[in-house]
């Protein structure tokens, strides 16, 4: 069973950090000024879940990196990486906080090698989409987050990235997700070498 986690900060936002993702939030509410600063100084990681008009199950547990740019009227940009995925379980009191705390439990998730149409789809995306040297080979022991970090997902396909538990599943979702997206690559290159014979 999974253990679960006590007391740790929440910061509502309409954003899925995977793990080993990083990215830069804009701090400027005086709750999570507070959070951000409390994850600095006792080096604990913080929640992002979205916000609660959205299916909010699932976040992201992140760390901060480093703080990027300070304000003058004490706003900040600070850069985050995504560490794990958790279940938020509940929100806990505490008055003494200025931002929400929760209790979450870490999800664990079955790892398993890349399979090959997923691979071959990613081979195809890097080549054409991200000009990646053709002879350049993939490791089948990639993670899947490893992956999906690479394929530019919308915030909805992270977040059904992370509400799936099965491995199986979560590959055929970036696999789709790569099928539309070199489909879509090789229609405008149809229409491009059309125009050019026009």
């Amino acid at each position: 069973m999974t253990k679960k986690i006590n007391d740790i900060g929440l910061f509502y936002l309409p954003l899925v950090v995977l793990p080993g993702e990083s990215t830069t939030l804009h701090v400027f509410e005086a709750r999570y000024k507070a959070l951000i600063k409390e994850s600095i100084d006792e080096e604990k990681p913080f929640g992002i879940l979205l916000p609660l008009k959205m299916n909010r199950e699932y976040g992201s547990l992140v760390r901060v990196n480093k703080i990027t740019k300070s304000y003058h009227d004490g706003r900040f940009d600070v850069e985050i990486i995504g560490e794990d995925v958790f279940r938020h379980v509940q929100n806990i009191d505490n008055n003494d906080s200025l931002y929400d705390n929760a209790e979450i439990e870490p999800v664990k998730r079955e790892r398993s090698k890349i399979n090959d149409d997923l691979l071959n789809a990613y081979f195809e995306y890097s080549v054409k989409q991200l000009k990646h040297d053709p002879s350049y080979s993939f490791s089948k022991n990639m993670s899947i987050y490893e992956l999906a970090n690479k394929c530019e997902l919308t915030m909805m396909e992270k977040y059904k990235l992370i509400s799936t538990p099965q491995a199986k599943l979560q590959q055929n979702i970036l696999l789709n997700h790569l099928n539309i997206v070199n489909a879509l690559f090789k229609q405008e290159e149809a229409l491009k070498q059309k125009f050019y014979l026009n």
